[in-house]
């Protein structure tokens, strides 16, 4: 979404013809308006920059094979969540060193700082928190499809469990050879 003062530069830049109009246009503005629209800028470049982070990370997971067997037609899980988990716990620390840093510094002109570093961190123990019960989840999930390509159905985290009826072991085996 545009913002009220990227809209209005946008407007009043159109009508310029050339990059000198331009210029006394941005040397004209208050340095309050200027820095308005650094800001804004800086937000949006940080913005497309994790989206491109992103698919190259896409980019990198497809060509090397680490997170879909295409030869067998399924996803490997235990690279994504592995690095949902390890990335969290970089972003954690991160965020963490931020706020402390931030908190070092506080002052009047430094509290939205403050709060959006500590916002960040907060965030992050949560996504963290979120990851870790993934990976946990994943594991007992990786558990249970083993059971049933053994013929046996979990049914609790213990191991206890039934045998499968003999009539549906085949086709569950069957279905479950490509997991």
């Amino acid at each position: 979404m545009e913002s009220e003062l990227k809209r209005e530069l946008r407007l009043r830049a159109q009508e310029c013809t050339t990059e000198a109009e331009v210029k006394n246009l941005v040397e004209g503005m208050s340095q309050d308006k200027k820095m308005q629209f650094v800001y804004d800028i800086a937000v949006n470049e940080m913005f497309d920059e994790i989206k491109l982070k992103s698919l190259e990370f896409i980019d990198y997971c497809e060509s090397s094979g680490c997170v879909n067997d295409l030869e067998r037609g399924v996803g490997r899980q235990e690279s994504l969540v592995g690095v949902i988990l390890v990335a969290t716990k970089m972003l954690q620390q991160q965020a963490e060193s931020q706020a402390r840093h931030e908190m070092q510094c506080l002052s009047e002109e430094t509290q939205w700082g403050m709060e959006v570093a500590d916002a960040i961190s907060d965030h992050s123990v949560a996504i963290y928190s979120a990851a870790d019960q993934l990976a946990t989840l994943s594991s007992h999930y990786a558990a249970v499809l083993r059971g049933r390509r053994m013929g046996w159905h979990f049914t609790d985290e213990e191991g206890n469990g039934l045998p499968i009826d003999d009539t549906d072991t085949e086709q569950l085996r069957l279905d479950l050879e490509g997991k």
